[in-house]
């Protein structure tokens, strides 16, 4: 039937789907990401991909305050209590307990964490993500240290969102979408759609930032800031993307990183198999 797509809002003219294919392709990433974390058997291509996922939250200032808690939590009972419940007096937060209830709502419909009594009370996921391999004693700048924090800032900016993803798909709509991370998997999905048999390594910037239709209502400079971040003109390192080459014209060319485009090809196929098991292609 067409109408309005769940997730978007926008008009689907395909009488066949309730959903924009882009948009689909964008939950279904969370969804199955989301899956496999709390699986705890994570491939070595997901790791890789992961930590491009953590500059979403730094983006979007309603959600910055929700990404600073959920971090707090994880990394407060990795270091202190060995990935367990801790008392909620030792959460270093200046805000509102108001605000602080409303924070721990999405923390907990993530699976992250809940407050239970006087204590903080880890979820499923919150588990899997302090036994993620933080390595100890070593130097805080060395690739041991450095990369599995990188890791686990994309963990907790990919579960938060789903938390948002499901408010919003359920119907309560309390918060809004998680739109930073979903207009990123949107033009990662478009590339996907578009490149069934291979993702290359090198495409026009216009095939991948295009805006096919208006969704999520992010304003156009919101969405420049979201693609300046992707390419590394914003931010501490480039994300998704390993250079951009200007050519005469006015034509940008993108180069995506290996990572990024292994994780597309492998995940495509993932996506598939999801979408037969539920009987649909």
């Amino acid at each position: 039937m067409s109408g309005l797509c769940f997730l978007c809002e926008n008009e689907v003219r395909d009488p066949r789907r309730t959903m924009h294919e882009s948009c689909e392709m964008a939950r279904d990433i969370l969804d199955d990401l989301r899956e496999v974390l709390a699986s705890g058997e994570v491939d070595s291509w997901i790791r890789d991909f992961i930590p491009e996922l953590n500059f979403v939250f730094e983006e979007d200032w309603r959600l910055k305050r929700i990404f600073k808690v959920a971090e707090q939590v994880i990394v407060k009972s990795v270091i202190n209590y060995g990935g367990g419940d801790f008392p909620s007096s030792e959460l270093e937060i200046s805000i509102p307990s108001s605000e602080l209830t409303r924070i721990f709502d999405i923390l907990e419909a993530s699976g992250l964490a809940s407050i239970e009594g006087n204590n903080v009370h880890l979820g499923h996921i919150g588990v899997r993500l302090c036994q993620q391999n933080i390595a100890t004693g070593a130097a805080l700048d060395s690739p041991d240290v450095r990369e599995p924090i990188e890791e686990l800032r994309g963990w907790i900016c990919l579960t938060v969102a789903k938390g948002f993803l499901d408010d919003w798909l359920s119907g309560r709509r309390r918060r809004g979408r998680p739109r930073n991370i979903l207009k990123m998997l949107e033009w990662l999905s478009n590339v996907m759609i578009d490149n069934p048999d291979r993702i290359p390594t090198r495409l026009d910037a216009n095939e991948v930032f295009a805006e096919r239709y208006d969704v999520f209502g992010i304003p156009k400079g919101q969405i420049e800031r979201i693609a300046a971040g992707l390419l590394g003109l914003r931010g501490k390192a480039p994300k998704i993307f390993a250079a951009f080459l200007p050519q005469p014209g006015g034509t940008l060319l993108v180069d995506f990183k290996p990572e990024t485009r292994i994780f597309m090809e492998r995940e495509r196929e993932r996506i598939i198999e999801r979408r037969r098991g539920r009987g649909r292609t």
